[in-house]
């Protein structure tokens, strides 16, 4: 995949997981963001490539994780676009995790960009430092 936001053939970053080398059938890749504190909507941009394939965005807080949206086995090498609202049960800060989990398929990829937290309608949406 090229990156979703560049012409093709320009170098661009986005986040990719491949399923080649030695990774073996259900090993997970995870990318988590910064606490975040109150609800918002998360936007980006994704890409599965290759059969037998998993992406998940959980919702973690507490130690609790909740899966907030879900794809599989779409063997697509174009970007689509996902929106999903975020709603945590506590008002405390939460993270959220990015998650593939590799098929079967030896030749397949997962990758998304241009990852966005905006507001949700007339609610605050904070970020946190982390250190």
């Amino acid at each position: 995949a090229d990156d979703h936001t560049q012409p093709v053939g320009y170098e661009g970053w986005y986040v990719l997981s491949v399923c080649g080398g030695a990774a073996q059938p259900g090993y997970v890749a995870t990318v988590t963001s910064p606490d975040i504190i109150g609800p918002c909507t998360l936007e980006f941009w994704y890409t599965m490539y290759g059969l037998d394939l998993d992406m998940s965005v959980y919702l973690l807080q507490g130690g609790q994780k909740t899966q907030v949206w879900h794809r599989e086995d779409i063997n697509d090498d174009f970007w689509q676009y996902a929106n999903v609202p975020l709603s945590p049960p506590l008002q405390e800060s939460y993270q959220l995790v990015f998650e593939s989990v590799k098929g079967t398929d030896f030749l397949c990829s997962v990758a998304f960009d241009d990852v966005k937290l905006a507001p949700a309608p007339l609610l605050k949406c904070d970020f946190e430092n982390t250190g």
